[in-house]
């Protein structure tokens, strides 16, 4: 499977779903690590896992007047280490805790 990934945001209008927004993962954070696998939103917070690099990572979208920003990256704890597969699965986001766990 190629390339990195992208999320598809659609906005709700009184002429139907509408594309908002590409989200992607970005060139500065390299390819084909299956961003868009998995992902979770909660009102304006949207977490997008990506589950094909050697630990895993998930990315925190907040939704603004300006579009969905990239407001954080988060990367697996100092010295982890799962010989059953990587992190990056969101499974669930509120205000200000945003949870990803590792399904293998």
């Amino acid at each position: 499977m190629g390339g990195g990934g992208s999320v598809y945001a659609y906005e709700h209008t009184a002429q139907g779903y509408v594309l908002d927004q590409k989200l992607t993962e970005g060139a500065a954070s390299g390819s084909n690590h299956l961003f868009g696998y998995s992902v979770a939103l909660d009102g304006d917070r949207l977490i997008v896992g990506a589950a094909n690099s050697s630990l895993g990572r998930a990315y925190v979208f907040d939704r603004s007047s300006n579009g969905w920003l990239h407001e954080a990256t988060l990367l697996p704890p100092t010295g982890y280490r799962d010989p059953l597969g990587p992190c990056g699965q969101p499974s669930n986001t509120t205000n200000a805790i945003a949870v990803t766990f590792a399904p293998w």
